[in-house]
């Protein structure tokens, strides 16, 4: 009997008390929200009629703070905003008691964290160069609700404020002051912080990740300077102002990063032919820096300009170099992305001479023979231009360098004629065009040690046949693993050209 009566009176309490605590039923932070200090979150809860609550903050179990003493009747929604004061953890429970009942209350079901928030500054962040006197912007990631103070540092030290508060959306434009006060310095760092919050040293703050660099602007760029567009073998004028003593050097960029170099020492303006096999883009850029005594003394484009690729001739023989003589055949090659013919001239002394072809096809190359009338002379070049019917033809191009045309009847360093040596022995070679062997044979059948050299039209030797004293007067020479083209074969003696001559490949 004693048993019966104990079991009852313990279901009559918890029966009591789970209808006590039912009253009220908290909603939120109920376990595993993420609340950051400083931003408003709403604590919301269920109550079985109107009552008047009171809310506090448990921390570990243990009463931590109270967060409202009372909230009126009829509310089931308290804004609040968890304050600096508290230390960051991941197990706080909110409690919400009535005061009306001294029975009804609820607990969080789990624990909720409360942090101190993040800032983390993206730009300037370390290596930029900016100018005294212009705009730039200051960005950074945040998840704090409060406005931000931002501040400038130099050399590990406080040097002044920028704002003092703005609000927390990211991004910042800040006008650099040109004035003496801010000294020119590579040692510069932005500080972005939650102000002080009720005299409360806050914690939420970061900086530049290292240094950047604040100079005196005097190097302004004008063109180009963002929207232009231009062509590959097009002259252009690139102009700015500057207020130094040096030359400046001019540097091309794509992408963001260098990709060539305009002129390494000039006073401006500079006129800029575009080289004709530029790869075409819009995300160009030039570079101007005024000397080497200030590497904060630069300006690039202020925004992307393009560059398009437009017809083009690039001559690539005889570019400079070359010694050929009157009477024998050589080859003139040029690149080009043009449809129409070209038309191919003789230059002596900067001054045109004669006409090697009026017109003939635009496929890379063509053959001269050159006249037996050329005056000798070492200051010629090849100029092949485009025909239209434009009056004037602007898609052109020039031998880089001079070569020298030599008299027919030289001695000791060239060919008596395209078959002879120095010495007027004859010197076959067959077949010609040849696709495999080519034979080099001496009619008197003598056979002595020489050299045997297969050049490029670029001048690179891309075949070398030492010929020992001794060998048979017919020498093989095997061409199977160059491509189809025109090369010159030439023949050394004693280290003394005896022989030279073009030789075409065709596979």
């Amino acid at each position: 009997m004693k048993r019966i009566y104990i079991l009852f009176l313990f279901l009559v309490f918890t029966s009591t008390l789970h209808s006590q605590n039912a009253i009220i039923t908290v909603v939120a932070p109920n376990g595993g929200e993420n609340w950051t200090i400083g931003c408003p979150y709403a604590i919301q809860w269920i109550t079985a009629a109107p009552m008047s609550v009171k809310i506090e903050l448990y921390k570990n179990g243990a009463f931590c703070q109270t967060i409202c003493s009372q909230v009126p009747a009829g509310m089931s929604t308290y804004t609040w905003i968890p304050s600096y004061a508290l230390a960051p953890a991941n197990t706080y429970k909110v409690k919400i008691s009535s005061l009306t009942s001294s029975a009804g209350y609820d607990f969080s079901n789990n624990n909720f964290t409360i942090s101190p928030g993040s800032i983390t500054v993206i730009s300037p962040n370390g290596g930029e160069v900016w100018q005294k006197g212009t705009t730039h912007l200051i960005t950074w990631t945040d998840n704090v609700c409060e406005n931000v103070r931002i501040e400038l540092w130099k050399g590990g030290v406080y040097n002044s404020l920028i704002t003092a508060s703005t609000p927390s959306t990211g991004s910042y434009y800040w006008a650099i002051p040109n004035n003496n006060t801010l000294v020119n310095g590579n040692d510069y760092k932005i500080k972005i912080m939650v102000p002080l919050n009720s005299g409360t040293a806050t914690t939420v703050y970061d900086f530049s990740n290292a240094n950047f660099t604040i100079g005196s602007q005097c190097l302004i760029l004008l063109v180009p300077n963002g929207g232009e567009v231009w062509y590959g073998g097009g002259t252009y004028v690139i102009s700015w102002i500057d207020c130094i003593a040096e030359n400046v050097r001019i540097e091309l960029w794509k992408g963001g990063v260098y990709n060539s170099l305009i002129c390494n020492s000039t006073t401006g303006p500079y006129s800029w032919t575009i080289p004709a096999a530029i790869v075409a883009g819009n995300d160009y850029k030039v570079k101007i820096i005024g000397g080497t005594s200030s590497t904060a003394n630069y300006d690039f484009s202020d925004a992307n300009f393009t560059i398009n690729q437009g017809p083009y001739i690039i001559v690539t023989s005889p570019n400079g170099g070359e010694v050929w003589a009157r009477g024998t055949t050589h080859i003139i090659t040029w690149l080009d992305n043009i449809p129409q013919d070209v038309r191919v001239e003789l230059w002596k002394g900067g001054v045109y001479n004669s006409l090697i072809s009026a017109q003939t096809p635009s496929n890379g190359s063509c053959y001269w023979a050159i006249p037996a009338t050329i005056p000798a002379g070492n200051d010629y070049k090849v100029k092949v231009m485009a025909l239209s019917n434009s009056a004037t033809n602007t898609v052109f191009d020039f031998s880089d360098n001079n070569f020298t045309i030599l008299a027919s009847n030289i001695t000791h360093n060239t060919m008596k004629s395209a078959s002879a040596d120095v010495n007027g022995n004859e010197i076959k070679i067959y077949p010609n065009p040849c696709s495999d062997l080519l034979h080099v044979a001496l009619a008197d059948g003598s056979s002595t040690p020489c050299d045997i050299d297969v050049i490029d039209l670029t001048g690179k030797t891309v075949l070398h046949q030492d010929v020992p004293e001794g060998t048979s007067s017919i020498m093989d020479i095997k061409m199977t693993n160059l491509g189809e083209g025109y090369y010159i074969l030439i023949i050394r003696k004693d280290h003394e050209m005896i022989f030279k001559k073009g030789v075409v490949i065709r596979h």
